[in-house]
């Protein structure tokens, strides 16, 4: 298993000769973890060559996809990085999207200005201030007692993008606005706008009017440390932190979304559960037969079907969401497969991601969404009747 590449690569590139991406010259023989791909099935480690490039050798066959796994990068846009592979079950080389998500920046303390360094001992000396400015965090390091001029320099070496900690909602009963408001547990989270870490305190329970019919609604961490809310999400360069700014006049930090029932007056019940690598397990605690969370109901259809459950769909998972956890049944004369969207061919008898046969009849799996919250499905034999309930998603923060 390798676990360190030259750079990564987050938006498409044409996987074949000696190139130079990131201000960064490739050369045959490097590694490049390639994250971006407009076909995801395509993503992985790949080994630089003069003509086509090859998966690396440690990681060209299924098996060799496993969690936990994380690639530290050296140069490049993502310098001093770790991504972490995200699937949550084996992933089918040439079928599943293979998902690698930024987790980490690595840190590097340079000494001087107060700071003394001894690599031998492994230990960061301090200089004794009382004008301390907060703690600093260095990877898995918490520096205190520095100076405001000695703390500006260390921010500036280590920027946190990405940083994120408790702030788990938690559902509340009730009808808006005098009760259904979630509670916030406290936390704290790195701030795009004002660069540096900013805490909520205390646990806090916002204070929302009645919002849009059946709207996702999305929650971030305000300047001040407050939750704020919107029923618009934040362009994509926003999420984990790494956007200059959202909302005027010093941006926000995404936390969180949740979904408003039909009326606008309560949000659907709801168990948020921290994941490791800034994630959210989203589960609905609904009748999720019925809709909204029922997305597919007695579907007879034998040619591929796409099913939106985004903000542009059915709204039942942020542009965030890259997997949902479904319940799938079939009738006895029928099997069901299923796959992403955005994978290099089409649902069909022993190629979906996910097989639910007439034998099996009916199935819990997560199923990879495509770069638009959506997926695929179809019946193997007319007359089929299939059911797919979303129970939960997995959110990046």
């Amino acid at each position: 298993m390798i676990t360190e590449a030259r750079i990564a690569t987050t938006d498409n590139i044409t996987l074949s000769g000696a190139q130079t991406l990131q201000a960064v010259s490739l050369v045959a023989g490097d590694v490049v973890l390639v994250a971006g791909q407009t076909d995801g099935t395509t993503n992985g480690p790949y080994v630089v060559a003069a003509g086509a490039w090859s998966r690396h050798t440690d990681h060209d066959t299924a098996a060799e996809f496993v969690r936990p796994w994380e690639i530290f990068i050296r140069e490049g846009d993502y310098a001093n990085w770790r991504f972490q592979f995200t699937n949550l079950t084996t992933p089918t080389l040439g079928t599943s999207v293979l998902n690698f998500d930024p987790v980490q920046r690595d840190e590097v303390l340079i000494a001087g200005g107060g700071i003394e360094i001894d690599e031998s001992a492994n230990t960061v000396g301090l200089p004794d201030q009382p004008d301390v400015e907060g703690d600093i965090y260095v990877g898995p390091l918490r520096l205190t007692h520095l100076s405001s001029g000695i703390a500006t320099r260390v921010a500036a070496n280590n920027e946190q993008q990405g940083y994120i900690e408790g702030l788990i909602p938690r559902w509340n009963s009730g009808t808006l606005p005098t009760g259904g408001n979630p509670t916030f547990s406290a936390g704290a989270a790195w701030h795009p706008g004002l660069q540096k870490v900013v805490a909520l305190s205390a646990d806090l329970t916002t204070t929302l009017p009645p919002v849009g019919a059946s709207d996702l609604v999305y929650f971030y961490l305000s300047g001040s440390g407050s939750i704020n809310y919107a029923d618009a999400h934040p362009p994509d360069d926003y999420y984990y932190g790494t956007a200059a700014a959202f909302a005027a006049p010093d941006s926000s930090r995404y936390v969180c979304t949740l979904k408003a029932n039909a009326a606008g007056t309560a949000f659907y019940h709801f168990l948020v559960e921290a994941l490791s690598g800034r994630r959210l397990q989203m589960t609905y605690l609904e009748d999720t037969t019925a809709a909204p969370f029922r997305v597919v109901n007695g579907g007879a259809a034998i040619t591929n079907q796409t099913v939106d459950v985004g903000p542009n769909g059915l709204k039942l998972v942020p542009p965030t969401a890259r997997t949902i956890w479904a319940r799938i049944s079939v009738n006895g004369t029928a099997a069901v497969w299923i796959d992403n969207s955005s994978m290099s061919t089409s649902p069909a008898a022993g190629s979906g991601e996910v097989n639910v046969s007439t034998v099996a009849r009916a199935a819990y799996a997560w199923i990879s969404l495509d770069a638009n919250q959506q997926f695929r499905w179809a019946n193997t034999v007319s007359g089929g009747a299939t059911n797919i309930d979303v129970l939960k998603y997995i959110d990046r923060r």
